[in-house]
């Protein structure tokens, strides 16, 4: 699962951005910086991560990394299941990246915690299916194959939760323009009106303002 992290980060970009200013524009612009400073902090996380052996020898040897991996049928279709070498790996790899989730958990759980339940999920699922691969019930290829399938889940559980978000920002921000909207128009129709009239021969003209 972990390797669709900077994916699911990025559905954050989809905020609305609001033409006029209203507390939901204000509320959007403060997500926003969330994200962008959440998502900086994430990427400088995984690019660390490489830093260590034990990451690297992971993503060449167990876990896809992302699509367009080069060894990616390779992992996908391996018989092979933990050995003790690969294990000590493999848990370094898991330690390093526990630090990326709790970046994405803390800026997730900033903009709402809606957006972080899809990630909880995934987690779950995913830190079951290395339960089951440190124990070697399950193959290389079989824990890459059941992580795709969770990695499809959360693309939906997410990308619902994220116009969820987007969708009530949005009716929040059409409220407020109706209501200053309103509030003009009374205005308009309850100011002092003037009105100004003159007599030219037997006609009375009258102007209003």
């Amino acid at each position: 699962m972990e390797r669709i992290i900077t994916y699911f980060m990025m559905f954050f970009i989809s905020l609305l951005v609001f033409g006029c200013a209203t507390q939901a524009q204000q509320r959007a612009q403060a997500t926003q910086q969330i994200i962008d400073d959440g998502l900086e902090k994430y990427r400088i996380c995984k690019k660390d991560m490489k830093f260590n052996p034990s990451v690297e020898y992971v993503l060449q040897e167990i876990v896809v990394e992302h699509n367009n991996s080069s060894n990616k049928y390779n992992l996908l279709a391996s018989t092979q299941k933990l050995n003790n070498d690969m294990k000590v790996h493999f848990i370094n790899y898991l330690d390093e990246n526990a630090k990326c989730r709790a970046i994405f958990s803390e800026t997730a759980s900033k903009v709402h915690p809606s957006l972080l339940l899809p990630a909880i999920n995934a987690w779950r699922f995913s830190d079951n299916l290395y339960g089951k691969f440190l124990a070697s019930e399950i193959t290389i290829g079989e824990l890459n194959r059941q992580l795709g399938v969770a990695s499809n889940e959360f693309d939906k559980e997410f990308s619902n939760a994220v116009n969820n978000f987007n969708a009530a920002l949005a009716s929040d921000h059409y409220r407020e323009i109706q209501s200053m909207q309103q509030a003009a128009t009374a205005l308009q129709n309850n100011r002092p009106r003037n009105t100004n009239c003159n007599m030219t021969g037997n006609f009375l003209n009258c102007t209003s303002y």
